[in-house]
């Protein structure tokens, strides 16, 4: 199968205006020659050259792409059909398959002797077909690990039973982009809340215009499975945007003294106002999303809650102009009434756990990851295999590779879980990556594209002929990477919320 995808390098340098390449890729053989390639950041590999004993390829790089095809045959028994009297070659049926071809992605390629060291940037391409759908075909690189699912783990027993009482997709965001955030408490003024009075940021716009696609396609698979099956499980979508996260950068300057209770209050409602106005755009973009690919219904959609006990008491003592007690916080979190944290971080070890707010903030997003475990299922019990003496609960994680240590920090949590007596579930989690789009100064050192997007400053576009004296925009640069459906939807979510 022919691969093609467009891709993006933004070059940001000091002292010089961003610009913005784009390159239409054909994703090639692993044995062909790189270095002339518009950005070295993507190689193919093709299935004939996916072996332990190919002199090709180095033996590392052959077991890592062998253990990706055993991931991905993983998932794929998740998104088939795989009921009996079914016939799996129904072209009517909306189905997933394994393309051709691993991307080896997110590297410089300086030296292709070496890239068997880069083990953790191959992604496997998987085809979803949708054929009564508008969207008949959509095309994804992946990349997937789960630890404690096997090829033959579906979603149903030969019986027909569900597997699992409750399926979740959880994703997120990072709000604006790094520069913004670092000028809004650390410019000449000190903490100015009007600097994240600004318009979508290219950060923003592409991870949602590539995470809500994959999204869409997982939920899809597994919303059509369901269907077949006319089970009760319904697929549970989460995205995780944050707000009570970046509190701990104006909590900091307050106790030092270097802003007043007023000022931090006006910084965290800025944070708190972009946070509904994402978490809008997020969700309707999934939404149209998963329209597209013939879903409207059989699915919850929701977003992580932007307050909780230590967020208010963060407010009150602000408003009081007191400092505010790290301690009290966090014996507040284990007093909240659904019991879900106090659940949680009883299975976090003790020197484990946050001493500050910075941490406490990461450690808000594991718990958002590993909160299905603890929440009560929406399906009867006597609708689930009882083959095991708690009922499965499975997790699908949808993110960049760069949040890795955090669905980590979860895998560790779950496995205390699944262990627990006092637990009565016996959660998975997979976690699937998705390949980077928009790299970085040619990507020379993987630099990420929230620390350098250059919003609210806007790049020049950059053609193989010359520099045009053209501005791009974020979501111009949306249409090139994912076309123009996406950016239209993009642009109306956004007038609706004020962006």
């Amino acid at each position: 199968m022919d691969v093609h995808m467009t891709i993006a390098d933004l070059t940001t340098l000091q002292g010089r205006q961003a610009s913005i390449r784009f390159a239409d890729v054909d994703i090639r053989p692993i044995q062909q020659q790189c270095n002339d390639h518009p950005c070295l950041s993507i190689l193919k590999i093709g299935d004939a050259d996916i072996s332990a004993d190919n002199s090709s390829l180095p033996l590392l790089h052959s077991k890592v792409t062998l253990n990706r095809k055993r991931n991905g045959a993983a998932l794929l028994a998740l998104l088939n059909p795989t009921a009996p009297g079914k016939d799996l070659t129904d072209h009517r049926q909306a189905s997933a398959n394994a393309g051709d071809t691993f991307a080896v992605a997110d590297e410089t390629f300086s030296d292709t002797e070496e890239i068997g060291c880069h083990s953790r940037n191959v992604f496997l391409s998987l085809v979803f077909q949708y054929p009564t759908a508008s969207l008949d075909r959509t095309f994804q690189f992946m990349q997937l690990s789960c630890p404690n699912l096997k090829s033959n783990d579906g979603l149903f027993t030969q019986q027909g039973v569900a597997v699992y009482d409750r399926i979740d997709l959880v994703s997120g965001i990072c709000l604006f982009n790094g520069a913004i955030m670092k000028a809004s408490i650390s410019g000449t003024g000190g903490v100015d809340s009007s600097i994240l009075d600004t318009g979508p940021t290219l950060q923003e716009s592409e991870h949602m215009a590539r995470s809500s696609s994959a999204i869409a396609d997982l939920a899809a698979m597994l919303i059509s499975r369901s269907r077949e099956r006319r089970s009760e499980v319904r697929i549970s979508i989460g995205l995780d945007i944050p707000s009570f996260h970046y509190y701990h950068s104006v909590i900091e300057l307050f106790e030092r003294g270097r802003c007043t209770a007023s000022t931090a209050l006006e910084w965290m409602n800025a944070v708190d106002l972009r946070h509904d106005q994402i978490a809008k755009v997020y969700v309707g973009l999934v939404q149209y999303e998963l329209e597209r690919r013939g879903i409207s219904s059989d699915y919850e959609i929701h977003v992580s809650p932007k307050s909780n006990f230590a967020a208010r008491l963060v407010r009150k003592c602000l408003q009081h102009g007191q400092c505010i007690s790290f301690e009290a916080a966090l014996r507040g979190l284990d007093d909240e009434s659904d019991g879900l944290w106090r659940k949680f971080y009883q299975h976090v070890a003790t020197r484990e756990r946050p001493g500050n707010w910075e941490e406490l903030g990461y450690l808000s997003y594991v718990f958002e990851v590993v909160r299905p475990a603890f929440e009560t299922p929406r399906t009867r019990v006597d609708k689930v295999s009882s083959t095991c003496q708690k009922p499965r609960r499975l997790m699908v994680s949808i993110d960049d590779a760069a949040e890795r240590r955090i669905y980590s920090k979860a895998q560790e949590i779950l496995k205390r879980i699944r262990s627990s007596a006092l637990e009565t579930t016996r959660p998975t989690l997979m976690e699937i990556y998705l390949c980077r789009r928009v790299f970085v100064n040619n990507n020379k050192v993987r630099a990420r594209l929230y620390h350098h997007d250059p919003t609210p400053e806007t790049p020049v576009l950059v053609t193989e002929a010359r520099k045009e004296d053209c501005p791009i925009k974020p979501l111009d640069v949306i249409q090139r990477l994912y076309g123009a459906p996406a950016a239209g939807r993009l642009h109306s979510l956004y007038a609706k919320v004020g962006l």
